[in-house]
């Protein structure tokens, strides 16, 4: 899944680099969400099913919850201690979960540089650990349809390469396999429910723009699905319940290209669109043109669809919402008056 991610990724890389060199009943017509401690629970509209999980960050503390979206009863899987901090959460058809997780550091500064973990019985395990003697971090975890693949984001400081730094997107069987790199320079990968394709971004060495692609499972056959003239900023892409299109968060057109004095102080440019106001998009696979689906704007958006397609489960700065597809209508389950940052996952 910065970005939020990417943007504070760059950031840590720097300050690291500067360091170095010196419950109630459910009424079942009218459900509601049971709370987790700082969000205000609302009601569920009727007829939802399957399982959502949620990790968010709720100031400085993430939780990590499912979701019964039949009934809105939440259980919390894990919590974890303060100033731990979240880069990708992947969950498999059997309820697995993995997150990209940056544990608590041990001086003050958190660099958010993530590795995986796996959350079994209210812990966090590493599952594939970043090596701490160099600077590299796993991002955006995501499960093959089976549940036997996971593809990641794995970023590296390498002075040599352009920009000094490489991302790329890897796969390995789960929970046991060895890493295999299939595309440089990109991330964010969403595989298809059909497990035909899959759905990235790809990063100039600057990370000033990205481009939303296509490719085939295996990552060959890459194709361009938004052009990146038109739409330099994409972020969040996740396929629909059929396949057949992606959905993105797309920034407003003013703030694509904004930036702060501590940003050009710095050099840093904003790579994703999680910082910056913005809806959401469907970008059909036949090349026609991308519908907007939301008209709000939200910042921090990551989305969900429904297995069943008729609605996109989406965590935003705002709180956990429901996008009706058909209708556009907007309807919150969790709202709070503390910071939020979450992403979000659903399965039958």
């Amino acid at each position: 899944m910065a970005s939020r991610q990417l943007h504070s990724l760059v950031v840590s890389t720097l300050i690291l680099a500067l360091a170095l060199a010196g419950c109630a009943p459910a009424v079942p017509e009218a459900p509601s969400v049971t709370t987790l401690a700082g969000l205000e629970p609302l009601a569920v509209p009727p007829g939802l099913s399957g399982t959502a999980t949620l990790a968010v960050m709720l100031g400085s503390t993430l939780q990590v919850a499912e979701i019964d979206m039949a009934s809105g009863a939440v259980t919390l899987l894990a919590e974890s201690p303060a100033n731990a901090w979240l880069n990708g959460l992947a969950v498999s058809p059997d309820g697995t979960t993995v997150l990209a997780y940056a544990s608590p550091p041990d001086g003050p500064i958190q660099t958010g540089l993530s590795g995986l973990y796996t959350v079994e019985a209210g812990q966090f395990i590493p599952w594939v650990a970043r090596d701490p003697a160099i600077t590299e971090s796993y991002l955006h975890p995501a499960f093959a349809p089976d549940g036997q693949t996971l593809y990641y984001t794995h970023y590296e400081l390498l002075p040599d390469a352009p920009g000094g730094y490489r991302f790329q997107i890897e796969q390995r069987g789960f929970p046991d396999g060895a890493p295999t790199a299939i595309i440089e320079y990109a991330g964010a990968p969403a595989p298809s429910p059909d497990g035909q394709w899959l759905a990235l971004l790809t990063y100039t060495t600057d990370l000033e723009v990205n481009n939303l692609l296509l490719a085939n499972a295996d990552g060959s056959g890459l194709r361009e699905l938004l052009p990146a003239a038109d739409y330099p900023i994409v972020d969040a892409p996740s396929f629909a319940a059929d396949s057949q299109s992606v959905y993105v968060s797309l920034p407003e057109p003013e703030s694509a290209a904004v930036s702060n004095w501590w940003d050009d102080l710095l050099g840093v440019h904003t790579a994703r669109a999680h910082n910056l106001p913005a809806n959401w998009w469907r970008v059909p696979l036949a090349g026609s043109a991308p519908e907007q689906l939301t008209f709000d704007t939200f910042t921090q958006l990551d989305g969900a669809p429904s297995p069943y397609g008729n609605w996109l489960l989406s965590s935003s700065d705002q709180g956990l919402f429901l996008l009706d597809l058909a209708s556009g209508e907007v309807t919150f389950l969790l709202r709070g008056s503390v910071s939020f940052y979450g992403l979000v996952a659903w399965r039958p």
